[in-house]
């Protein structure tokens, strides 16, 4: 319903994206407009949700209507380097992976 709504200008695309980005986070996924992170009060562990097209996350949210995820990720004290994202990203997932089996 929120995908027709974005599409005949009912509601906002950046509504879609978060919604989108938060039902895959709960299912365990990897987001794809990058909207969800774990924020923890130790910075070493604060991290954004895995994202499934990292190389191209600025141009989806661009379409969504949503800002580049370095300006996002600033406004949490955080910081968007696609090249370190792809460094960490093995321990980054592991992270994610352990979270969801506390769930």
């Amino acid at each position: 319903m929120l995908q027709q709504a974005v599409q005949t200008g009912k509601a906002d695309g950046w509504h879609l994206a978060f919604l989108t980005d938060r039902i895959l986070m709960n299912q365990g996924k990897k987001q794809i407009y990058g909207t969800q992170k774990i924020i923890s009060d130790n910075p070493a562990k604060s991290y954004i949700v895995p994202l499934e097209y990292p190389e191209k996350v600025d141009q989806l949210r661009k379409e969504s209507g949503l800002p580049p995820l370095a300006e996002e990720l600033e406004e949490e004290g955080m910081q968007w380097n696609l090249q370190e994202y792809l460094k960490n990203l093995p321990t980054i997932e592991k992270m994610y992976r352990e979270r969801n089996q506390q769930k």
